[in-house]
């Protein structure tokens, strides 16, 4: 990818030892689009927000396997809270992609996920 105009090169080093140098992808898409990348950084935020309220509540309520657990409407919404968010933000994603002109790609979803059997296991009665 050429790197666009008044960008400095950022230096990322992979797993493996190496180095790759080029535009932070956030600063890619604010060149694009100022208004898209404020709204997938407040995207991120939120998303480390829930998760951080899903794990608290793991280490000092209940582990996850409870908090699914049919009839706990408290634990139930912490986790489809985290799983709503990362729907959002997929969608950010997904207009970042199209901004940049990437071309089609395809994120990988989840069957429960997709198909509302989540949310209909989390949110049916007892």
């Amino acid at each position: 990818m050429e790197m666009p105009p008044g960008l400095t090169p950022s230096n990322y080093r992979r797993i493996d030892g190496t180095t790759v140098s080029g535009p932070a992808i956030a600063d890619v898409v604010a060149a694009s689009d100022s208004a898209l990348d404020e709204e997938l950084r407040a995207m991120l935020d939120e998303t480390v927000g829930a998760m951080a309220a899903l794990r608290s509540r793991a280490e000092s309520v209940e582990a996850f396997d409870q908090m699914i657990g049919e009839g706990n409407a408290s634990g139930n919404a912490v986790v489809q809270a985290a799983i709503d968010v990362l729907v959002g933000q997929t969608r950010s994603i997904e207009r970042a992609v199209a901004a940049l002109e990437l071309g089609a790609i395809e994120i990988e979803g989840s069957d429960s996920l997709d198909k509302g059997a989540c949310r209909r296991a989390l949110s049916s009665p007892v």
